[in-house]
């Protein structure tokens, strides 16, 4: 869902003539990096139940880790930082440890709006997005993302990084330069994000994301749980089938919410400009 809300606010600001700054931020290595006094922090100002905090330092605290080479194995030894790969939890933490961000951006009001909620950053684990109207606004947001990442030891690669930008404008590329940590990143026509292609030389809103691909692709998903879970009873399938066509509806037509924000929109969305 978060590509679709990332498509949404671009197609429905380019569509009132707004031009669209899509900076995609890419975080070297960001599960390995996440501080532990930060990270317990968090979850305590989150009001957390103390036996869960408890329970996850014991298993990040005290957690230790062995290199094996062929039939050598070294000694063990303790992981001081950075959330488990792959664990089931290391999602959600890493979404706590990164909430600060996205706080602090939102609380900025720089970029585009969706009545009164600052739309101007999407998360989903470490792919961040920024969208903005201007380079100025840009800029201020990327100072935040800055300053946050030397609090936090969070590295952005700005190697890696990609800006794009829907415009009416013909090589508006060639005279838009933002720089990440010092360095330029890369201005580019076309990118994936999470599975779906963002392409700025087509500004019709079909062509921002491929509906029909993402349904192909969930058909495919849905139907290898609805085989591995065979066995259960038909109470089960029946829910499974249920969420089934939920999702199918939501992805073909939205859920309520962008129901209500589609109807909404008219009267409540603007765009705070740059100055």
């Amino acid at each position: 869902m978060c590509s679709f809300l990332v498509s949404e606010t671009i197609q429905y600001y380019k569509s009132h003539g707004s031009d669209v700054y899509m900076l995609s931020l890419d975080a070297s290595k960001a599960f390995d990096r996440v501080k532990y006094t930060k990270l317990f922090k968090l979850l305590i100002e989150r009001s957390v139940f103390p036996l869960v905090i408890r329970f996850l330092l014991n298993v990040y605290i005290y957690s230790s880790a062995t290199v094996k080479w062929n039939n050598c194995e070294s000694e063990p030894f303790s992981i001081s930082n950075g959330v488990k790969q792959g664990a089931i939890i290391s999602a959600p933490l890493f979404a706590i440890y990164i909430d600060p961000l996205i706080s602090k951006l939102k609380d900025a009001k720089e970029g585009y709006f969706i009545g009164n909620l600052c739309a101007n950053a999407f998360a989903y684990a470490d792919d961040i997005v920024l969208l903005s109207p201007s380079c100025t606004a840009l800029r201020n947001l990327i100072s935040i993302c800055e300053v946050y990442a030397e609090d936090f030891e969070i590295r952005f690669n700005p190697d890696k990084c990609t800006l794009m930008i829907f415009s009416n404008l013909k090589n508006v590329n060639e005279y838009v330069n933002i720089m990440l940590c010092g360095s330029r990143i890369r201005n580019i026509t076309n990118e994936k994000h999470l599975g779906h292609v963002f392409d700025t030389r087509f500004n019709h809103s079909l062509n921002l994301i491929n509906i029909e691909n993402v349904i192909r692709d969930m058909k495919v998903r849905t139907n290898t749980i609805s085989v591995q879970f065979k066995p259960v009873s038909w109470k089960s399938k029946l829910l499974f089938s249920i969420v089934n066509v939920y999702l199918y509806t939501v992805v073909s037509y939205g859920d309520l919410m962008t129901l209500k924000l589609i109807n909404y929109a008219p009267h409540g969305m603007s765009v705070l400009e740059g100055c």
